[in-house]
């Protein structure tokens, strides 16, 4: 239940991973490269999907559950890790305010 829970609090950050993956940049690509280095040394990475939310998606971090190839790439995202996080966000909460905007942009409603 708590990895459902956190997975509801990270959707945005998930869909802004996800639509990084489907449409590629060098910045980001060059970012998830490195951030992926870390987490194949980590401890908590389930290569075998035992502990991903979602079946089938490894590898994924065992604290969230989360798919790596999509957390990776998202640059709002921090490593899951509580107790010793081995990478941080890149963007500030103003700018992930606006990556959230565009995710929720709803072209009926211009003021959305």
């Amino acid at each position: 239940m708590a990895k459902l829970f956190d997975i509801f609090q990270k959707r945005k950050q998930i869909f802004e991973g996800i639509m990084n993956t489907m449409f590629t940049s060098k910045d980001v690509e060059e970012i998830a490269k490195k951030r992926m280095e870390v987490c194949n040394s980590c401890p908590h990475i389930d290569k075998e999907g035992t502990s991903c939310f979602v079946p089938g998606t490894a590898p994924c971090c065992s604290h969230c559950g989360c798919k790596l190839a999509f957390m990776t790439r998202s640059l709002s995202s921090a490593c899951s890790d509580p107790e010793n996080p081995r990478w941080e966000a890149i963007l500030s909460p103003d700018e992930e305010a606006d990556v959230n905007r565009q995710i929720d942009y709803d072209p009926n409603n211009p003021q959305s």
